[in-house]
């Protein structure tokens, strides 16, 4: 049996249309995987949602957690969709791959 894990993705923006445009890319990305070249990948994905404090250093942020099996084609699928994430400036993307809290 595969170890469960939470990866965390944290979207930043003093921007909020940035930030939502960011979220839904995300969203996006992840769903598209799964229906590709991913499939056999099973998550459950909880999100976007407002990160406490919502609005923090004049930033707006958002959080989405995601729980999965871990092995090497999950992970490939991670690399995959943040490789794929705009660097545009004003919106920042991190993740979290072993949270201590979520």
């Amino acid at each position: 049996m595969e170890a469960i894990f939470i990866i965390l993705f944290f979207v930043s923006s003093e921007s909020e249309n940035d930030l939502d445009r960011a979220c839904e890319k995300l969203n996006r990305l992840l769903s598209d995987k799964l229906k590709n070249e991913f499939c056999d990948v099973k998550i459950i994905a909880y999100g976007p949602h407002e990160a406490v404090p919502y609005k923090l250093k004049n930033k707006y942020r958002r959080k989405l957690i995601v729980k999965y099996a871990d092995n090497a084609v999950s992970r490939a699928m991670f690399r995959s969709v943040i490789a794929e994430l705009d660097k545009k400036d004003g919106v920042k993307c991190i993740f979290d791959a072993s949270p201590t809290s979520v």
